[in-house]
């Protein structure tokens, strides 16, 4: 028999069953936080009036740095570098967020393929572990959700 140490998911749970316990969960979790007053959405920084009449905005709405900063007042140069400052911010905010949903679907599909393995080996207890992976390449599943992480991530490699 097949040492299934090594495995974070319990042997008897089957892969149906391992997915069915992951889906759905994110929005349950979004849930629960907009019912605290907490939010995953990050908010747009404000572009302050006062300097609405010198900034150029980008198609997607984004402000675009002055290309001359001399001809800027005092109080205005400081709210320029306040509102880049909040962009800069915002933008962290969103690669963090990116960076995070990223590593939790390459997570969720190496769960899914030690599933898919362990219910291999169950099924058929000779199978090695490479068998077992060579396996997982041809189980439209594994596939499918490795399709998705890797259009996810922008990959093209297997």
């Amino acid at each position: 028999m097949t040492d299934r140490s090594r495995f974070s998911a319990p042997a008897n749970i089957k892969v149906d069953e391992l997915i069915a316990a992951y889906d759905g969960i994110l929005p349950e979790i979004e849930e629960i936080m907009q019912n605290h007053g907490l939010t995953t959405v990050l908010p747009r920084p404000e572009i302050p009036r006062e300097i609405d009449d010198f900034l150029v905005f980008a198609e997607n709405g984004d402000p675009i740095l002055p290309s001359d900063l001399t001809v800027l007042e005092g109080p205005q140069l400081s709210q320029v570098f306040t509102v880049f400052t909040n962009y800069a911010n915002y933008a962290q905010g969103l690669l963090t967020d990116a960076q995070v949903a990223r590593d939790l679907f390459k997570e969720k599909l190496g769960d899914m393929e030690k599933a898919l393995i362990i219910t291999y080996q169950e099924a058929n207890e000779g199978l090695s572990d490479a068998k077992a992976k060579a396996k997982l390449r041809t189980d439209d599943r594994y596939r499918n959700a490795a399709k998705a992480y890797r259009k996810a991530v922008g990959s093209t490699s297997s």
